[in-house]
């Protein structure tokens, strides 16, 4: 790792610790530091390619997902999603599945994330409320083709989650986690195994 990874690592235990320390007095504000210590430590890990990357993911899902439960927070769509993928990349399903079933913020009402929602639900077998076909791009749609096909068990390449991937890598999921590898692709090859 370079100085430069050494120090983020640095601020991530920074981060974490201060997250911790505020849980108790403010909830709102801790969780945002606790997930925002885990994940910065986690990216950093990814992106150098060190071995404990996985390790740090699993501890940032486990992690947040007990905070979230605990103290009975609603999640944004959108974390919950990502926060599945990442357990799902590193083969933890029972922690996709505790996430799939947290509380929303209901203030997220983005149509692909709710499709995405409601599709990665049915993919790990939990239920999801009534959902109506949304507009979305082509794109979007080839990707979640892939996720529904592994929901049915019909076989996929998944070449739509790997062009998903590779045109937002620098878009959508720039300066996040998901820039830097295609836990997409490593979350459903999972999920197509079990």
């Amino acid at each position: 790792m370079t100085p430069l990874d050494q120090r983020a690592i640095a601020h991530a235990r920074q981060t974490l610790a201060k997250g911790m320390a505020a849980l108790s007095s403010d909830e709102k504000n801790g969780l945002y530091w606790v997930k925002s210590g885990l994940l910065l430590r986690a990216t950093v890990l990814l992106r150098a390619g060190a071995e404990e990357a996985n390790a740090a993911i699993n501890e940032l899902v486990e992690t947040l997902g007990g905070l979230f439960l605990s103290h009975g927070v609603a999640i944004p769509p959108s974390e919950q999603i990502n926060f599945i993928f990442l357990s799902l990349f590193v083969r933890n399903r029972p922690a996709a599945k505790r996430l799939a079933t947290l509380p929303i913020d209901q203030d997220d009402k983005f149509e692909f994330t709710l499709a995405l929602r409601h599709n990665l639900a049915q993919l790990l077998s939990v239920h999801s409320e009534h959902f109506e076909s949304v507009a979305i791009t082509p794109l979007e749609a080839a990707f979640l083709g892939d996720i529904q096909a592994i929901a049915r068990k019909t076989p996929t390449d998944l070449s739509a989650t790997d062009k998903f991937w590779s045109s937002l890598r620098r878009k959508r999921f720039a300066n996040t986690i998901f820039e830097y590898k295609n836990i997409f692709r490593g979350a459903l090859e999972f999920a197509r195994d079990c």
